[in-house]
């Protein structure tokens, strides 16, 4: 017989896998009201169980309820894309890409309207070789025709290039290779993450967290984000840092910020982990010293390409906008001193990251103050980095909720949505518009949330969760 708490969790988790299937199948626009708060309140229902599998004590049912969700997960991802639907806009882009890297073409060179054939510039040898190819591939055609502006160029990360082309090598003109690749990636990091959840004595149950998590598999597996490929990164990064290997972080890490800049914001975090001993400052000096020559490096390639480092603030402008006192800093095609600065605009973000990281993580504060203003910041970035769309650098705390165990967490790694969700009932407060009062309302919520979570792990003296 299952007691209240084990039927709590079926209930939560069965209700969630099934708002999240419906969110996936159902021919439904993913900006329409409806599918936006199907995937909400799938999230909510998995932070009611994260909340409830606190605590809970293991059982056969706990047991039976792990492996059905495990098979669900992995339902839920073969149904994403077999039988293989429509390629999503910025998908076909990045296909391209890696059948481009396959013909010994630079995807980053020419706009898509270029490669079709519009536009003045003539004469390229290296265009008009790539026009010939798109000319005599349907599929390559498709895909750039489906881009909007026309003007756009590439913004596949670079890292991901050689996997892209394996995706084509293995099925040309699809995407079936790709989700592929992308399904083997998820799967690492399912793995990865019960290495470590053994490791620190973790009951596997919280790998749903992230295996079942509707964010995941709505924003970034079903749409075949490269982003996903930054489970292992971040996991095996993780890793290092628990094993005190500070060099192998510091070579992780720079791949993971050359996927997204901000993540470089973790080094000091993971370092700190990394040498709490009598030799903590010489593993800090060897993972920082790794992670400035391997970012050096991969920061030229990237130059060398003409390829884009990714943010989840949408730094870099253009056009109008690169007139303005802000976009002057990050503008890419202003003239003089200023555009050629620009250029180098990621490595003083990298700095200041890292800056910011260390402010936080080094200073030798009591436990309780430490707890504090962890709980402070996590609330705060909840509230800051959200616009209208899901922020994508943010979705890099699913990969680790297991770990994190926080119902809050849960709730702010789908951040963006709850306040899509929320701003379509178009509430209005003091003359607000309906996405500030959703803005406002949401993040009042999950800073109530981590307060309360701290206070809970002062009164308990536990870590906080």
């Amino acid at each position: 017989m299952a007691s209240p708490r084990e039927i709590l969790l079926i209930v939560t988790l069965v209700l969630s896998v099934t708002a999240t299937f419906i969110a996936l199948m159902a021919p439904l626009d993913p900006n329409q009201p409806l599918a936006t708060a199907l995937v909400a309140g799938a999230l909510m229902l998995l932070a009611a169980y994260a909340y409830a599998r606190k605590n809970a004590a293991a059982g056969p049912v706990l047991t039976l309820l792990l492996w059905i969700g495990l098979l669900g997960g992995l339902t839920l991802r073969a149904l994403s894309f077999w039988p293989e639907a429509a390629v999503f806009m910025s998908l076909g882009f990045d296909l391209f890409s890696g059948q481009a890297l396959l013909n010994g073409w630079n995807p980053y060179l020419f706009t898509a309207d270029e490669l079709l054939g519009g536009g003045l510039r003539v004469g390229d040898a290296a265009l008009e070789r790539a026009r010939g190819g798109i000319a005599a591939s349907p599929p390559l055609s498709e895909w750039l025709a489906q881009v909007a502006p026309t003007d756009a160029r590439p913004s596949t990360p670079l890292l991901t290039l050689p996997f892209l082309a394996l995706a084509q090598q293995l099925t040309p003109g699809g995407a079936l290779g790709w989700y592929g690749i992308l399904l083997i990636s998820d799967l690492v990091t399912l793995g990865l993450l019960a290495v470590l959840l053994l490791r620190t004595g973790v009951a596997l149950g919280w790998l749903l967290l992230f295996w079942l998590n509707p964010i995941w598999l709505t924003d970034v597996f079903a749409p075949a984000a490269p982003l996903a490929l930054l489970g292992p990164v971040i996991l095996l990064a993780l890793w290092a840092s628990i094993s005190e290997r500070a060099a192998l972080l510091g070579l992780l890490l720079a791949v993971a910020a050359a996927l997204n800049l901000w993540l470089a914001a973790l080094l000091p975090l993971f370092l700190r982990s990394a040498g709490r001993r009598p030799l903590a400052w010489r593993r800090a000096a060897y993972g920082l010293v790794g992670f400035v020559l391997v970012f050096g490096m991969l920061l030229g390639l990237h130059l060398a390409f003409g390829a884009p480092l990714h943010w989840f603030g949408g730094l870099s402008v253009s056009g109008p906008a690169a007139g303005t006192s802000v976009g002057q800093l990050f503008a890419i095609d202003a003239e003089g001193l200023i555009g050629g600065l620009s250029r180098f605009a990621a490595v003083v973000w990298v700095m200041m990251l890292i800056a910011s990281g260390l402010a936080l993580a080094w200073p030798p504060l009591p436990d309780q103050a430490q707890r504090t203003i962890r709980a402070g910041l996590l609330g705060f970035l909840a509230f800051f980095l959200t616009t209208q769309m899901q922020p994508q650098g943010l979705l890099v705390l699913v990969i680790v909720l297991p770990l994190a165990r926080s119902p809050a967490l849960v709730l702010a790694a789908g951040f963006g949505t709850l306040v899509t969700g929320l701003s379509s009932l178009s509430p209005a407060l003091a003359g607000l518009s309906p996405e500030m009062t959703a803005r406002l309302g949401v993040g009042l919520v999950l800073i109530a949330l981590f307060v309360f979570a701290w206070f809970t792990s002062v009164r308990r003296n536990q870590a906080l969760e």
